[in-house]
């Protein structure tokens, strides 16, 4: 097992809280969103200017989740802001009605708690918010700064590490399998994958 050094162990930390953040933002909105619609047939939603206030506030979050943006833990912090990028999956990440569920749901909610008591916040938190992505898209889209972490199982290849930093991993020693169809050809080699869509 290798030893990193604590400057690149608390920037990987850094990336997994700000991923975590942003995913919790978005659920936020989700709600917030969905209570929204249903004040607007409610005459007495009027009255209730700090939850529409609200409500303008975290669209606005929204917006700044989806322009692109590259920084560290200190500019996530800064933002208020950090934007996790995760597959859609009933492993990941789903929504059961307006609820997060999944995973890195879950592991998005402690990672906002972490970074508000870190940083000692108790107002103007920081938030994760979860932008769903199709899974080939993780890198490109963590590559384009459209996400501050990308959580998928992402296996460590030397491709990836060239032009992303990674977590220490979650599981060692994994292999990724290619499961074919019964009128597909066979493969024996990664070769055999050669201008094929995969």
């Amino acid at each position: 097992m290798s030893r990193m050094s604590p400057n690149r162990q608390s920037v990987q930390t850094t990336r997994i809280l700000t991923s975590l953040s942003v995913w919790i933002a978005l659920s936020v909105f989700l709600v917030c969103s969905s209570e929204a619609q249903d004040s607007v047939s409610d005459p007495s939603a009027i009255k209730q200017e700090p939850k529409a206030a609200r409500q303008f506030e975290i669209k606005e979050e929204f917006n700044v989740a989806l322009q692109p943006w590259k920084g560290d833990y200190d500019g996530m912090v800064q933002r208020k802001m950090v934007r996790i990028l995760v597959p859609y999956s009933m492993t990941h990440f789903f929504l059961d009605g307006a609820t997060e569920r999944g995973v890195v749901a879950a592991a998005g909610r402690e990672l906002e708690q972490e970074i508000n008591r870190r940083e000692g916040l108790r107002t103007r938190l920081v938030h994760v918010v979860f932008i769903p992505v199709p899974r080939s898209q993780l890198i490109p889209w963590l590559i384009a700064g459209l996400g501050d972490i990308a959580a998928g199982s992402l296996t460590v290849t030397e491709s990836r590490q060239a032009v992303v930093d990674f977590s220490e991993p979650v599981f060692r020693n994994s292999r990724e399998l290619v499961i074919t169809g019964p009128g597909a050809p066979t493969i024996g080699t990664i070769e055999d994958l050669a201008g094929k869509e995969v």
